[in-house]
This record gives C-alpha cells, sequence and structure tokens, in this order.
C-alpha cells in the first residue's frame, strides 16, 4: 500500500519487465503469491481482494491524466480503416460528383 502514489501505467510496465527478465524476483513474487493465496482466513481473504480492488483503482487513478492524450489516438486508430475507405473513394469520384457534394457551390 505504501506504493500506490508511484503506480502509474510506466512504473507497471517497467516493473512486469524486470520480473519477466529477473528469474529470481520472479520465483520470490510467485512464492509469496502462492503463501498468501493459500491463507484461509476469510478475513484476509477479504482484505486481499479489497487491497488489489484499492491498487487498481490507484492505478487508474494516477494514470488517468493521460487518457486526455490517448483517447484521441485511441479514437483514430479504432477509426482508421473507415478513413482509409473514404480516401480511397475520394480519390476514384468523378469530379463532377464532387462538385455536387459541396455545401456553397461557388
Amino acid at each position: 500500500m505504501d506504493n500506490l502514489p508511484r503506480l502509474t501505467i510506466v512504473y507497471a510496465q517497467r516493473l512486469h519487465r524486470r520480473i519477466e527478465r529477473d528469474a529470481a524476483l520472479r520465483e520470490q513474487l510467485e512464492s509469496r503469491a502462492r503463501l498468501l493465496e493459500s491463507c484461509q482466513l476469510p478475513e484476509f481473504v477479504e482484505i486481499w481482494k479489497e487491497s488489489n480492488v484499492l491498487t487498481t483503482h490507484a492505478l487508474g487513478i494516477n494514470s488517468g491524466g493521460w487518457f486526455i492524450y490517448l483517447l484521441p489516438i485511441a479514437y483514430v486508430m479504432a477509426i482508421w480503416d473507415g478513413i482509409q475507405r473514404l480516401v480511397r473513394s475520394v480519390n476514384v469520384i468523378p469530379e463532377e460528383e464532387l462538385t455536387t457534394l459541396q455545401a456553397c457551390p461557388a
């Protein structure tokens, strides 16, 4: 819980890479996780689940500032195929059809 203020997408990504590359650290984390998950005390299980929820929320809140920058990029990526089809159509449409589409003919 002491690390929650530092928990961001970048921090999580760095941690993930370190765990992938460091076999000793990975084994230590897996061993600790097995130990915690084997506990059958209902109070502990509830605290464990709630701490995972809080950590997930902290990650979202701490990284939330980036969403204003990422959403437009994600939106363009989502509609990219449609944009490509539109560009392809504009490049092959007859000139007389383009003039009929003008809102204010000159």
